[in-house]
């Protein structure tokens, strides 16, 4: 019930973005603005229901739905800039909030050494690229296998 209902907010929400810029003349300042106040709008009416990822999934694929047509091609430029410089922004501040905590991590680390925390990191790291990796084989040799031996 709460992912239907965010689901329905969210798309009621576009609807009405949609509705603004069929219908009324937007320009690109606007157009950055509306997309800016759109996810809070969103999160706004939906904070009972859901998290709006909803609209992060909908902005990421923007371009490609029907009714963004009615977007001019200056106001998509500007808004891609702007978006791209926000999430940058925003990246930045969360590595220096990491950054912040180090001290701290390195405090709690107690009886080992930060080589040895920096190896075990990399230890999993590792591990985790392996599994990522192992995915593509582990999907196609099945196939091979019934391809060159099941005849």
């Amino acid at each position: 019930m709460v992912a239907i209902m965010g689901i329905v907010i969210g798309i009621a929400v576009a609807f009405i973005v949609y509705a603004i810029h069929r219908f009324f003349p937007t320009t690109a300042a606007i157009d950055a603005a509306l997309t800016l106040i759109t996810p809070y709008i969103m999160y706004i009416t939906a904070e009972h229901f859901i998290i709006p990822v909803f609209y992060r999934l909908l902005a990421r694929f923007i371009p490609q739905l029907s009714f963004a047509g009615n977007i001019q091609y200056e106001s998509r430029l500007n808004v891609a800039g702007l978006w791209d410089t926000l999430i940058f922004l925003l990246n930045g501040f969360v590595f220096i909030l990491i950054g912040l905590q180090l001290p701290t991590i390195s405090q709690g680390l107690g009886n080992y050494s930060i080589g040895e925390a920096i190896f075990m990191d990399t230890y999993q790291s590792s591990y985790n690229v392996i599994r990522i990796v192992w995915v593509f084989p582990g999907a196609y040799l099945p196939r091979f296998y019934l391809k060159v031996f099941a005849k």
